[in-house]
Parts: C-alpha cells; sequence; structure tokens
C-alpha cells in the first residue's frame, strides 16, 4: 500500500506554492541542516559628499613633512634635543684690531650670541653685559692678557738684546767678557724664574675673577671661563661660555667635602648647614676657570682605545669627559703633596 509517484508531486509542489506565497511553516517540522540561511543585509551609508580638488605646488610636494608636537617636534622641522653639560655655547672673541701688542683686548658687552639666547638657555642680555663688564673690566683680566703669554719671550728677547750689545762692547774678549757672560747667564735664569712665579699669580688672579663673574651665571646653567689662544697678540685672548648644570655636581662635592673634613687633622671640622653650602658653592667656582681651560685643551677627554690609556674615572654629569665634581675630586681632594719648587711654578 505504497504511496503513488503522482501524490509525491502534488505534495511537493504545494509545499513550493505555500513557500512562495509567504505562509509560514509549522515550527514543529523538522528543518534541513543543509539549508542555508540567507545572508544579513549591510546597513545603508550615506554617499560622501563631493570634496573640492585642492593643487598643491611642486615646492610643497618637494618640502619636507612638519611633524606634530606629539611626535616630540618642536618649533616646527627643528627637534629641540636636550643640552649636555660640558657643551660650549659661545666664544666671544675682541673687537679692536689696532696695536695688538700692546693695547688690552676690548669687547662688545652689548652684542649677546644668538646660541645665548635660544630657547634652551634664554640668557638676558643685562646679564650678558654684567658678566662681561666684570671680567674684561678688572685689572687682574687686563695684565694676565697682556702679561702671562709674553712675559718670558719678552724676558728672552731682552736678555739676548743684553748679550748682544755686551758682546759688541767688547770686540777683544778676554777674561772680563767670561765674567760677564757668566752672570747674563745668572741673570737669564733668574728673569725666567721669578717670569714662572708672576704667570702663576696672573692665573691665580684671573681665577679669582672668573670665580667671582660666575655668581651671575650659575642660576641660568652657564659657566664663563678665559682661555689665551695667543703669543704675541693680546687679541687672541677669548671669553668661552659653557652650559652646565652644578646641581648634581654640587651633591657629590659636598659628599667628598664632607669626608674630607671628618678625616683632617688634627681634628674634624665641623660647619653648619649654610657654612658647608658656601663652602661647596665657592670649590666650584674656583676650579671652573681651570676646568675650562683644560676642557679646551682636551685633557680632560675620556679614553675611547687602549693606546689612550684607562681612566680612573668613568663618564657621571658628562657624557664624553670628567665632570666638575670628578676634576676637582682629582685636584683638590685627591691632590698629591707638592714638593717646595712645586708650589711656586
Amino acid at each position: 500500500m505504497g504511496t503513488s509517484k503522482e501524490e509525491w508531486v502534488s505534495f511537493d509542489s504545494e509545499l513550493k506554492v505555500d513557500r512562495e506565497a509567504g505562509v509560514q511553516d509549522d515550527p514543529l517540522r523538522e528543518v534541513s541542516l543543509d539549508e542555508e540561511k540567507p545572508p544579513p543585509v549591510p546597513p545603508r551609508t550615506k554617499t560622501p559628499e563631493a570634496v573640492a580638488e585642492i593643487t598643491v605646488s611642486k615646492q610643497e610636494e618637494t618640502a619636507p613633512r612638519r611633524l606634530s608636537v606629539d611626535a616630540g617636534i618642536k618649533s616646527g622641522d627643528v627637534e629641540q634635543r636636550p643640552i649636555r653639560n660640558s657643551k660650549i655655547m659661545a666664544t666671544v672673541f675682541p673687537t679692536n684690531a689696532h696695536l695688538a701688542w700692546i693695547i688690552p683686548p676690548k669687547y662688545d658687552p652689548t652684542k649677546l650670541p644668538q646660541t645665548l639666547s635660544a630657547s634652551g638657555v634664554g640668557l638676558q642680555v643685562d646679564v650678558f653685559s654684567l658678566v662681561m663688564r666684570h671680567i674684561t673690566d678688572d685689572i687682574r683680566f687686563k695684565a694676565y692678557a697682556i702679561g702671562f703669554s709674553r712675559i718670558l719671550p719678552i724676558w728672552v728677547v731682552f736678555s739676548i738684546v743684553v748679550l748682544l750689545l755686551m758682546l759688541i762692547s767688547s770686540p777683544d774678549g778676554g777674561f772680563s767678557v767670561m765674567v760677564m757672560t757668566f752672570l747674563w747667564t745668572i741673570m737669564l735664569l733668574v728673569g725666567v724664574f721669578f717670569g714662572i712665579i708672576i704667570r702663576k699669580h696672573l692665573k691665580i688672579g684671573l681665577a679669582q675673577v672668573v670665580s667671582e663673574a660666575n655668581k651671575h651665571l650659575l642660576h641660568h646653567n652657564l659657566i664663563v671661563g678665559v682661555q689665551d689662544r695667543g703669543q704675541l697678540s693680546c687679541h687672541k685672548v677669548v671669553i668661552i661660555f659653557m652650559y652646565y648644570q652644578t646641581q648634581d655636581c654640587l651633591v657629590d662635592i659636598e659628599k667628598q667635602l664632607r669626608i674630607s673634613n671628618s678625616t683632617a687633622k688634627p681634628k674634624p671640622i665641623l660647619m653648619t648647614h649654610d657654612e658647608m653650602a658656601n663652602a661647596c658653592d665657592q670649590l666650584l667656582r674656583d676650579h671652573i676657570q681651570i676646568y675650562i681651560k683644560s676642557f679646551v685643551k682636551r685633557r680632560l677627554l675620556f679614553p675611547t682605545r687602549p693606546s689612550e690609556g684607562v681612566s680612573d674615572f668613568r663618564p657621571k654629569h658628562s657624557p664624553k669627559n670628567h665632570c666638575l665634581c670628578q676634576f676637582i675630586e682629582e685636584e683638590y681632594f685627591n691632590s698629591y703633596k707638592k714638593t717646595w719648587y712645586e708650589k711656586l711654578v
């Protein structure tokens, strides 16, 4: 009693008509797993409006892109990198050029270098003028500029002239010429010895002037020093401004000073907080002139290869050379005992 083929065909056709008519199927009927669900209809989006086309010039196409402030760039295309300690910011040269062997060098205290007025430093013109006048108007600076590099050559030239005059006055020679030559040798050596002592006191006087001038610069993160680059001309004495943050160095100098005071003989030295701060500040300013002069002559660089030797220090507050506290530790706290003739020179 099977179902005929005609009944199956009629059943399929009726089901197809019901689906096309939108009639819902019985929820209890079985749904085939192979039946695919219709894909979801995406939401309608508004068509973008037409944007006017902007023409770009050839210069704008070749110009470099300007990065935003979030990318670490400030003031346009130039990256404001932090200034490191011991960076020379400016070198001020004399302005006069006449009678360079005799007249002391003169400077323009109103002409502030652009590197000192930049955003990283921001030194004002009145402070620059005050520092320059404090150094250049002092008699100790003028004496150093005239006599430091020239006192010994002048004395040697003068001694040679005296010797030639002495030989010309006694063409026959004899015992008198021998005695006078011996006295001339003693005179030359004594003059050289006193010339060396005078040079030392000229350096001490200049260091005092520079120490006083740095009072006005330390809170601007700047230090100043003097270098004599000439042998005959007085107009090769330059004034060097260096960027330096001294706060960290002052902390280490205070530690060294406390250790030195605690082991002082015959009894330890006691200082109040203000006395300790003033002593550290004075000790730092007294060594600035020697530090800058040694730095310019490349004596404080850390060795980069075995042939340059080994350093007792490692980079601390300056990336490539000794910092101020290391320099003071070596020159003041760990200095060896000098002999009597080394103290005179």
